[in-house]
This record gives structure tokens, C-alpha cells and sequence, in this order.
């Protein structure tokens, strides 16, 4: 099938270019970065409470590391904004 054809074939017709991200791409990285976030906090947490042996510890070292590591997310994110790469 060629380019022209594509254009008017009904089944692409509400396609997407290919490197423009999609509403569910979007979706699916916003999933992904949650259910991570989880995973990384739930695993800081426990080795937190079997290292101390303390919950109330585990938790708290768990909480402030899901926190500070949003912010330092955003700060990488940003600082890698600044740089190109060719």
C-alpha cells in the first residue's frame, strides 16, 4: 500500500503520526510511573523496617523518600530539558 492510499484507507484514517505520543501512550507512562513509584516506596520501606526492625522507622524512612525523590525526579527531568543531544 503506499503513502497516498494510507490517506485514505478508513482503518488508518484516525491514526496517529508514529513519534507523536498518544493520549493512551501518555496513560500508560502515567500508569507505569505510578505503579513504579509503589515499588520503589514499598521496597524502601521494608528494607528500612528489616534493617531498624522498626515499622514506625521503615514507614517514616518511606515517606520521606517518596517525597524527596518526586522533587529530585522533576529537577532531572528539568536539567535534562537543557541538554541536546544530536
Amino acid at each position: 500500500m503506499s503513502v497516498d492510499n494510507m490517506q485514505h484507507d478508513p482503518a488508518t484514517a484516525n491514526q496517529t503520526p508514529s513519534n507523536a505520543p498518544s493520549s493512551s501512550s501518555k496513560k500508560r507512562s502515567l500508569a507505569k510511573t505510578l505503579s513504579w513509584r509503589v515499588t520503589a516506596t514499598t521496597t524502601t520501606f521494608l528494607i528500612a523496617w528489616l534493617v531498624t526492625g522498626d515499622i514506625a522507622t521503615g514507614a517514616a524512612i518511606g515517606g520521606v523518600e517518596a517525597v524527596a525523590k518526586m522533587f529530585l525526579y522533576y529537577g532531572h527531568e528539568r536539567a535534562w530539558e537543557r541538554i541536546t543531544i544530536s
